[in-house]
């Protein structure tokens, strides 16, 4: 009869040991990579990152109505009509607003890949930010993803005030200022 290596007190012991081992040393590494992206040439890579938030939120917020003016309707796919004589779309047209649904689907998945990827390295950097209007603007146009102008009008803002604020956060959250 053969003994299983992971019963007995020592066994369960090492392996514990290893596991909290495992986490330490993923903890120590996520805290190298936040150090990496604060210190040394670290302020290139959060301009590069919020510059590329900039272009995704901005394609996002095209990709949104072209999505619903390609469902045929405000916010729902609608049943197709094939009779020609009554109104309705032929099998083509169908496909290729199929089509274009799902192209334009993908890119969205894709976009928001990447800016999940980007708030990955943002949001820790917003969240040490002292409490006050740039950090709540930063909050609201990268962690939520709101345009400026709907992020101002949540705030209380004035919109030119509001891009003020986060050119001045932008500056701070990558240590220029």
């Amino acid at each position: 009869m053969q003994r299983n290596p992971w019963t007995g007190p020592h066994e369960s012991a090492i392996v514990w040991t290893i596991l909290f081992a495992e986490i330490n040393i993923t903890k120590m590494f996520h805290k190298f990579h936040e150090n990496d992206i604060i210190a040394g040439g670290g302020v290139m890579d959060i301009k590069a990152t919020l510059e590329k938030m900039h272009e995704v939120l901005r394609r996002l917020n095209t990709i949104g109505p072209k999505l619903v003016a390609a469902a045929g309707a405000p916010g729902e796919v609608r049943a197709v009509q094939f009779d020609r004589a009554r109104g309705g779309k032929r099998v083509i047209d169908v496909m290729n607003q199929l089509g274009e649904l799902e192209g334009l689907a993908a890119e969205q998945a894709e976009l928001l890949h990447i800016l999940d990827e980007c708030r990955a390295k943002v949001v820790p950097l917003i969240d040490a930010m002292p409490y006050g209007s740039h950090r709540l603007m930063l909050q609201l146009r990268y962690v939520h993803g709101m345009t400026v102008q709907a992020a101002a009008r949540s705030a209380g803002y004035e919109r030119r005030y509001a891009y003020k604020l986060l050119a001045e956060g932008e500056k701070r959250l990558a240590g220029v200022a």
